[in-house]
C-alpha cells in the first residue's frame, strides 16, 4: 500500500476451556419394552448453549447404548431401552472434550415400570 509501512505484532494468548453445566434431566421413568429419547439443551457454566460439535456417549447400566454428535447445545438422541427389566437402572452421559469445553460425565437415575 502506498503511504503505509507494514506493522506486525505477536502476542501469546491462552484459551481457557469451560465446564458443561448440570443438565436439567433428573429422574427418568419409562414403561418396560419401550425406547426413550433424551432431549435437552446443553450449556456451558456461563449459561450459553454449546456452540461447537460435541460428542456424547450414552451408557445404560455401564454399557454403551449409543453415541452421537450434537451442535448448538441441542441434544436429541434415541436410546434403546426396550430390553431393560422392570426396576432401577442408571443412564450415564459422557460428553467429550473439545476446543471449548472440558469433558463431563453425568449420571441420571432411570426407573422402568411395568
Amino acid at each position: 500500500n502506498d503511504g503505509y509501512n507494514r506493522a506486525e505484532d505477536n502476542k501469546n494468548f491462552t484459551v481457557t476451556k469451560t465446564d458443561i453445566a448440570d443438565i436439567n434431566i433428573t429422574n427418568i421413568t419409562i414403561k418396560s419394552k419401550t425406547n426413550m429419547t433424551l432431549k435437552t439443551l446443553v450449556c456451558g457454566v456461563d449459561g450459553v448453549p454449546e456452540r461447537v460439535k460435541t460428542k456424547v456417549v450414552v451408557k445404560v447400566n455401564g454399557k454403551t447404548r449409543t453415541q452421537t454428535t450434537f451442535i448448538n447445545g441441542q441434544l436429541d438422541v434415541k436410546v434403546n431401552t426396550d430390553d431393560l427389566k422392570v426396576g432401577n437402572h442408571s443412564i450415564e452421559l459422557i460428553f467429550g472434550e473439545n476446543s471449548y469445553y472440558l469433558g463431563r460425565r453425568l449420571t441420571i437415575p432411570l426407573k422402568v415400570e411395568k
